[in-house]
């Protein structure tokens, strides 16, 4: 259904036809650069040429072009053809990048490096000579072989090198080696006949190509020169000769002894492989079917009568024989007289190229074959002056659409594209014509009326240019009319009145052809004129009248197309031009300012309006799809447009459908849409269809897709969005039955006739009901409900957004409802079928009601009751509705569902007999019971009288109906106290003795109470149910002593106490219990209460002092445990930091295979915990995992592996434990040292509040350590997870697809934990503390270096309090030691200290770590930089457990003594040997944790260290070996780290 129009047409003038006499005879082309050669050649008086070798000019390029080569043949050789051209064969060789030219004389010449005009002469060789001359040569499709024949006849083969290959006679009588084997069916040869079957037996029965068969006669016409053609992949190629008859033939012979043309193939070698079958006109033209096994020649049938012989195109197989054929039709056109020159097929095999010379000039006829018929599609005639003749026609080697032709004086380009003419109309006009052009013929089909495969129509234009083949085919989007465009201008309008009724021409398949209205000839001059300019175009504007105004088109255009207001053209390079339909002769279009360009020159284009805007759609040849400047798809075949979509067929052979709405807007690719089910208006819907479908024709109106298959037939699709426009549009207007009519044929969901519009819907019920009408529609309507939303889950992809959400969760019921009562007002005995399934299909549904309609139906007709019960069986479960009607105890109405339900009398006769001869509460126990409705079937069961109370007792306890039995006699009390009992054993087997015990104190059985209650521990209603029965006090306190062990079993250790002193009489029992649970308040009030002092040396003291010492070795245990898991976390960071890569397998998950642990002890599925990074050895399970072993075998697989060092789970387990630490165990801690300190404040002794104060500093420093561990720990990764977040951002806006990170089990993230903060702290124990020495000295601890280097006659000596220390002021917030150096800076530059090299920087601790970062902020003033007690920061070492729990004393106010302050800064700062150092006065808590914040934030990076050493010229490194705040190991970091001169370990 695909018609070929021309693009564009390059005309390269090479020669002057008027002052010279050269022609252009030859032509090849490099693919590679797309560079085109041409040959012409100029005959001398002295038989001998001049060979002129052109390279092309690009596009507007003026002047004739010099020639590039130009050389003389010393002879030329015609071989009796006076048109025989010098040039034999011209081939572009891309392997040594040379043209190759095979002459008639017999000179093989090569011209290597064409493109290169300088000494171009010099590299012309002559690379072999046939002396007999060359009458034919062709080079091999993959440039290894060259096929000539001689002068004398000889066929020769050599290769690419020219090396003879072989060499042979061109005729032989042979068949060749692939002859047909005679198996002698019916043949004398194998029949026993005696002599005359064995004679025949030994006679030859080898056929030849000459003996026993006529010789037809050859075409006057042909050139008697051979031909040659090769096949697409090399193997064979074919040679058409012209054979004479041998003397011995023609004298034998009684037909006519002209010669005939044969042909004959050969492989690849030259050897002959079959030999065509006799054809009588067989003419001298050949081409080989480059992707397939069919040859074409031409063959000219004899003259009968009057008339001359018709030509035809007949095609051969490999092995000769003689398969299908065409008639060029030119007999039918009047042209006379013509003769077939050429043969050429493109490089895709679907195009034949026939070059026809006729009387008035010469013709290349475009032929192509679609569902086994050959249409012709174009009709090509040279351009360069009016009377220029064709010497040869050549398709480009890759592009199947560029056609070549050389004249007498240029060569002719031509770009081609395949288009479908088919009309534009709007629905409801859209009648969805399409015109395709054949030969003289335009075969017109609308598919909207009729759907006629081609190349049948379902009319035609009867053409009033019978001798010219039309190029352009339109359609009026407006009046209907048909316009033809013919090459030379000519314009014809038709008229065509196509009724668009329901169903016309589906009948007969007979359309009224088109009316032709006018015709005339729009051209200024002759199109030929409008070609052969050759800069510029012009745009004729043809009015209703035939006038016509010619506006000019700079640089010319390849597509026109109409837009709102005029029309749109394109360029070669995708730019558009705007031109009005107002334009006069003589205007010039311009850049539109609407719509934008394309980005590249698109074959395909169409004006679309968009919601808000209009932008033009443009197909390129490399499938891409653009609106305007915005890339849409990438892998399109063919498209079109409606008014709601785009749709497209893609190379995935799937059909796309994208809404228009979706391309304004920011640009976005199709492929990056979100999928169907997760998109509105933006998403892409899509369906498959056959391989290599393209789109015909799009018919809205009639909700129909027409697609063309590769071998020609078509198939015709209702894709669902055009489905539903015309249900959405039908449900508008209120036609109701159109829309339900489409659904059904369609079969689009019925639930879209409410989801659309429900309102609309509920409000014309009535109407709706009268439209449908039919029972089976409306039953058919009601069956399909759902409570879903269709609009907002099916079919949510394929709709227009912008619907209000509706709640459809009891969409069922009401329409149900509704429709059933619309029903019963008109005749319910006529839509009795629609009522029950209004019931039935209810949710629940509602059978009850149901069996009352049909036992209704049964009373009015029964024979209509056994259609609406075979119904609804049909609807619904017939067992179901069997017991359903056995419930209502209806036996004839259940006699009858069973009838009509095919169940096996056998099955339910007898029980329904047994039923029958029952009393009636029995018969009703029996039924519910086989039912198993036990409640009702115990009522009944009850109402049979109280002789049957003990079987109501076992079926109570047999389907534990106890609520309902204890209603039934609640007004008996005997029966009732039996039930409870019953009741309450029930729930002792199932151990709920709580429950029990009241049950049984209801039932009078007090025993069975205790019990219950004893072993619930539910010691209070125990001890009131004992002492209410009058127990003695030695069974209560025994009893007592019971129950205290059972609730300190179960850890409730004040009920124990309680039990012990109330009911036991024990205090000392209660008090050590209490103790034991930690409850000293309560134990001390009981010594108050019963004046037992003595309990508290006793007891409570030490119990107090062994619970804070449990708490304390608890405490210290956790934070060892936390720092071990920071150091080793630590140890995997750097690890993460040194190997990314192999951290994360990221370059090959088996790279580390040396040093991993593929799978964890025990495992059985190996790959599960292997690591990145440990060095164990490899441990591999050869069990395989059961398939039955998936989530909770991979859990316990992930619990056992994920603590173990050196697997893939390891920092997952390490964090989750630390959370853990850090919001369970901490909050544990803290309740239960709220609950101890004030206990052992109250206690009044020295050992009690040092245990409390120590108890307190323990917990305050395990708060410190785990709230660094969260800023150590977290800070960087969660600047990961923020740049990983904004990644995905920027990702999302470049329209690119953003996957889900799918994070695999026992890997998930650990977020940030929120530290416990329960309110612990004892504010009275502050109250007998005093305050500690500050950790922060100010510049006063300097005095003895100050004093000593000052009386020096070459040093002054600054020293100075940093920020929150001494004398300076203390800003809030965290401080760091980059702060603190650009104070220090700032301080220099003040009093002027900014001399090169004249700072000697001296540091201790924290002042190290300032000095480090003041060295790199200036280190051109620093001459020595010594460093002590301080740290890089390199790596992150956390103080030990001891200095932290003795700073935290200092934070929280816990020293006893200025004596026991001094002694504990001493601790921390100072070996023994320092005993005599002071301590100062004044600072405050938050001071000290500003500078405590200061030490531990300090880093330094390795490449800062290194620019230190490097620009400090002395740098010393003093170090105490005792330090507990700063590490030995910490100056050995920076040791290696600074290349420093000195480096003191000791003081």
């Amino acid at each position: 259904m695909r018609s070929l129009v021309l693009l564009d047409a390059q005309l390269h003038e090479l020669v002057d036809p008027s002052t010279a006499s050269a022609t252009i005879s030859s032509l090849t082309s490099d693919p590679g650069t797309n560079s085109l050669y041409a040959i012409a050649h100029e005959p001398r008086p002295d038989a001998t040429a001049t060979l002129s070798l052109y390279k092309l000019a690009p596009r507007g390029a003026r002047g004739l072009p010099a020639p590039i080569a130009t050389w003389a043949t010393e002879s030329t050789a015609s071989f009796g053809n006076p048109d025989a051209t010098v040039v034999v064969a011209f081939k572009y060789l891309q392997e040594n990048d040379s043209l190759c030219l095979v002459l008639a004389n017999g000179d093989i010449e090569q011209l290597f490096e064409p493109s290169n005009e300088l000494g171009l002469e010099q590299r012309r060789e002559n690379v072999g000579a046939v002396d007999a001359g060359i009458k034919a040569a062709v080079w091999s499709p993959d440039e290894e072989l060259l096929a000539l024949v001689t002068g004398d006849d000889k066929l020769v083969v050599m290769t690419k090198d020219f090396e003879v290959l072989s060499e042979g006679p061109l005729r032989t009588t042979d068949f060749g080696e692939d002859a047909p084997v005679n198996v002698g069916w019916g043949e004398k040869s194998t029949q026993f006949h005696g002599s005359v079957g064995k004679s025949a037996a030994t006679s030859s029965s080898t056929p030849t190509a000459t003996t026993s068969i006529p010789t037809p006669l050859s075409s006057p016409s042909d050139d008697t020169i051979p031909r040659i053609s090769w096949r697409g992949d090399s193997a064979f190629f074919t040679v058409s000769s012209l054979d004479h008859p041998t003397p011995t033939a023609a004298a034998t012979s009684s037909s006519p002894t002209s010669p005939r043309r044969t042909l004959r193939i050969f492989t690849r070698v030259g050897v002959l492989s079959s030999t065509s079958e006799p054809t009588a006109g067989l003419e001298h033209v050949l081409a080989w079917q480059p992707s397939g096994s069919i040859i074409a020649a031409s063959q000219k049938t004899l003259p009968s009568g009057e008339g001359e012989g018709a030509h035809h195109v007949v095609f051969f197989e490999r092995n000769g024989l003689r398969r299908y054929e065409f008639a060029l039709r030119e007999e039918e056109r009047g042209k006379t007289g013509s003769v077939i020159r050429e043969l050429a097929w493109n490089a895709e095999s679907t195009l034949l190229a026939v070059w026809l010379e006729r009387q008035e000039g010469h013709v290349v006829q475009i032929w192509h074959r679609n569902n086994y018929h050959w249409y012709l599609k174009q009709e090509i005639t040279p351009r360069l002056s009016r009377n220029a003749k064709v010497t040869s026609v050549v398709w480009h080697p890759e592009n199947g659409l560029e056609l070549y032709l050389t004249t007498s004086s240029g060569v002719e380009q031509f770009s081609l594209c395949w288009d479908t003419f088919t009309s534009t109309s709007p629905p409801p006009a859209d009648d969805g014509t399409v015109a395709v052009v054949d030969g003289t013929t335009v075969l017109l089909t609308p598919f909207r009326v009729v759907n006629i495969p081609p190349p049948m129509s379902a009319t035609s234009l009867a053409s009033s240019r019978p001798t010219r083949v039309p190029v352009h085919i339109a359609f009026s989007p407006i009046s209907g009319s048909i316009v033809v465009l013919y090459p030379d201008a000519f314009v014809e309008v038709w008229s065509w009145d196509l009724p668009l009724g329901v169903g016309l021409g589906k009948a007969n398949g007979v359309v009224d052809p088109p009316t032709l209205r006018r015709a005339f000839s729009a051209a200024q001059g002759g199109m030929e004129d409008v070609y052969a300019r050759q800069q510029g175009s012009r745009l004729l504007l043809v009015g209703p009248d035939g006038e016509t105004r010619s506006v000019e088109v700079p640089g010319g255009a390849t597509r026109v197309v109409a837009s709102d207001d005029g029309f749109l053209l394109q360029d070669q390079d995708g730019m558009i031009q705007e031109v009005s339909t107002t334009a006069s002769t003589g205007d010039v279009a311009c850049p539109s300012d609407t719509i934008p360009s394309l980005h590249e020159s698109c074959p395909w284009i169409r004006h679309v309006s968009l919601p808000s805007s209009s932008t033009l759609l443009g197909l390129t040849n490399s499938g891409r799809i653009y609106a305007g400047d915005q890339l849409v798809a990438s892998d399109a075949t063919s498209f079109t447009t409606t008014t709601e979509y785009l749709i497209y067929t893609t190379f995935a052979h799937q059909v796309k459908f994208v809404p228009l709405a979706a391309l304004e807007g920011e640009p976005t690719h199709v492929e990056n849409l979100r999928k169907p089910e997760l998109s509105g208006v933006e998403g892409t819907i899509r369906r498959a269809v056959e391989r290599g479908s393209r789109i015909v024709a799009v018919v809205p109106s009639s909700t129909s897709l027409v697609l063309q298959m590769p071998r020609g037939n078509l198939e015709t699709v209702c894709p669902r969005p055009l489905v539903l426009r015309i249900v959405r549009q039908d449900l508008d207007n209120l036609r109701f039955r159109a829309a339900f009519l489409s659904c059904r044929r369609h079969r689009i969901d019925l639930n879209i006739l409410y989801d659309h519009n429900p309102q609309s819907l509920l409000d014309h019920l009535a109407e709706f009901v009268s439209q449908v009408k039919q029972v089976d529609y409306l039953n058919l309507f009601l069956s399909g409900l759902k409570n879903e939303d269709v609009t907002v889950t099916m079919y949510k992809p394929l709709l227009p957004a912008g619907g209000k959400p509706v709640d459809a969760s009891e969409k069922v019921n009401k329409v149900c409802d509704l429709v059933r009562a619309e029903l019963e007002k008109r005749d319910v005995f006529h839509y009795a079928n629609t009522i029950l399934t209004t019931h039935v299909r209810k949710k629940p549904p509602d059978y009850e009601s149901a069996l009352r309609v049909l036992v209704d139906l049964k009373a009015r007709d029964a024979d209509r009751a056994e259609e609406a019960v075979k119904y609804i069986i049909f609807l619904s479960d017939a067992n179901k509705l069997f017991d359903l009607a056995l419930g209502l105890y209806d036996f004839p109405l259940v006699l009858l569902i069973a009838q009509h339900s095919q169940k096996d009398p056998r099955e339910y006769l007898p029980f329904l007999r047994e039923l029958r001869q029952l009393d009636t509460f029995v018969q009703r126990f029996k039924i519910d019971d086989h039912l198993e409705r036990f409640d009702s079937a115990l009522r009944n069961l009850a109402r049979t009288g109280a002789d049957r109370f003990a079987e109501v007792v076992a079926y109570v306890e047999q389907h534990e109906l106890y609520a309902t039995a204890l209603e039934i006699y609640q007004d008996d009390q005997a029966k009732y106290r039996v039930i409870l009992v019953a009741n309450a054993e029930y729930l002792m087997t199932h151990r709920r003795p709580a429950d029990a015990g009241l049950l049984f104190s209801l039932g009078g059985q007090p025993v069975k109470a205790m019990e219950a209650y004893q072993k619930a521990n539910a010691w209070q209603e125990l001890f009131t149910l004992a002492l209410t029965e009058k127990r003695t006090g030695t069974e209560i306190k025994a009893m007592a002593v019971d129950v205290a062990e059972a609730l300190k079993g179960k850890g409730r250790f004040t009920d124990a106490g309680r039990v012990l002193q109330e009911y036991g009489r024990d205090i000392d029992g209660a008090v050590a219990v209490l103790i034991e649970g930690n409850a000293f308040v309560e134990a001390i009030r009981l010594t108050s209460l019963y004046s037992r002092r003595d309990l508290i040396d006793i007891h409570i003291k030490p119990g107090a002092l062994e619970a804070q010492a449990k708490l304390v070795e608890d405490i210290e245990e956790l934070m060892d445990q936390v720092q071990k898991q920071v150091e080793r976390l630590a140890e995997l960071k750097e690890r993460r930091d040194a190997n990314p890569s192999q951290y994360f397998c990221l370059d090959n998950p088996m790279s580390a295979m040396d040093n991993v642990e593929l799978q964890p002890d025990g495992a059985s599925d190996a790959g599960t915990a292997f690591t990145r990074y440990t060095t164990a050895g490899n441990s591999v399970a050869t069990s395989q995992v059961s398939s039955g072993t998936s989530k909770s075998k991979r859990r316990g697989l992930l619990k056992k592996a994920a603590g173990k060092k050196g697997s893939i789970y390891e920092e997952s387990y390490l964090l989750k434990s630390l959370k853990k630490s850090l919001e369970d165990k901490l909050k544990d801690f803290q309740v239960d040292t709220a609950g101890l300190l004030p206990v052992l404040l109250s206690l009044s002794s020295t050992a009690h509040r040092s245990a409390a104060a120590a108890l307190q500093e323990s917990l305050a420093a395990l708060e410190v350590q785990l709230a660094a561990n969260i800023v150590q720990l977290w800070t960087w990764r969660e600047k990961e997870w923020a740049e990983e977040k904004l990644d995905d951002l920027a990702a999302r806006d470049r329209g690119e697809t953003v996957q889900k990170r799918e994070v695999e089990e026992g890997l998930e993230r650990i977020e940030r934990p929120k530290l416990a903060s329960t309110k612990w702290r004892s504010t009275i124990l502050a109250q007998f503390l005093s305050k500690g020495a500050p950790l922060n000295a100010s510049s006063f601890a300097w005095i003895k270096q100050v004093e000593y280097f000052a009386s020096l006659p070459n040093f002054a000596v600054l020293v100075f309090d940093n920020r929150g220390s001494g004398n300076s002021t203390s800003p809030k917030g965290l401080y760091s030691t980059v702060d603190m150096a650009a104070d220090a800076v700032v301080l220099l530059n003040y009093i002027g200290w900014v001399g090169q090299r004249s700072l000697v920087v001296v540091g201790a601790s924290l002042g190290g770590m300032i000095a480090m970062d003041l060295a790199r902020l200036v280190p051109a003033r620093i001459s020595t930089l010594v460093l002590a007690s301080t740290k890089s920061g390199y790596r992150f070492n956390f103080p030990t457990i001891r200095t932290v729990w003795l700073m935290a004393r200092f934070l929280f106010g816990t020293v006893w003594t200025q004596r026991q302050g001094l002694r504990l800064t001493i601790s921390i700062m100072f070996p023994p040997m320092f005993m005599n150092l002071r301590d100062k006065d004044g600072q405050t808590r938050r001071q000290i944790l500003e500078q405590m914040a200061a030490v531990f934030s300090h880093r330094m990076k390795a490449e800062e260290l290194a620019e230190l050493a490097r620009t400090v010229p002395n740098i010393a490194i003093i170090q105490g070996d005792s330090d507990r705040i700063v590490r030995l190991r910490d100056a050995d970091i920076l040791h290696r780290m600074l290349p420093v001169r000195r480096y003191a370990q000791q003081l």
